[in-house]
């Protein structure tokens, strides 16, 4: 396992739910992506944010839906070097509702020099494993 790979996924998500934003945006690559499993789902294609401002986006628009957004990983495994796969889920508050949600997720990230290349976000544990080509 590539413990730096890890450290860099990891430290992003504690940057997410510290609410740093600027932190969050600087642990990517500035030409990093980020792709949305929900905005798979509800709209199609590819839900992918590509670069740091388009990262943003992403994070204002969840932050503006949800309250107390934290993401929390229960399983981290580096299966080669560059990759990181996670699993643990979310929980939130809706900001207009508040009603709580709790979601579990999968997360793939590639890391290149300690910056995230590419996060994806799966619905399901075995999607994940299926998008780093593994299986269980």
């Amino acid at each position: 396992m590539s413990a730096k790979d890890v450290e860099a996924a990891e430290a992003s998500v504690r940057l997410w739910n510290k609410g740093d934003r600027a932190g969050f945006l600087a642990a990517f690559h500035p030409d990093g992506q980020w792709s949305s499993a929900i905005k798979r789902q509800v709209e199609g294609g590819e839900g992918v944010y590509r670069g740091r401002e388009e990262i943003g986006r992403f994070w204002d628009e969840w932050h503006a839906v949800w309250e107390e957004l934290d993401i929390v990983f229960s399983e981290t495994h580096s299966p080669r070097d560059g990759w990181v796969v996670a699993f643990g889920g979310f929980r939130s508050t809706g900001a207009g509702s508040g009603v709580g949600l709790e979601r579990p997720f999968g997360w793939v990230f590639r890391v290149e020099d300690g910056l995230i290349r590419d996060a994806r976000t799966y619905l399901s544990r075995e999607e994940a494993l299926e998008a780093a080509g593994l299986s269980e």
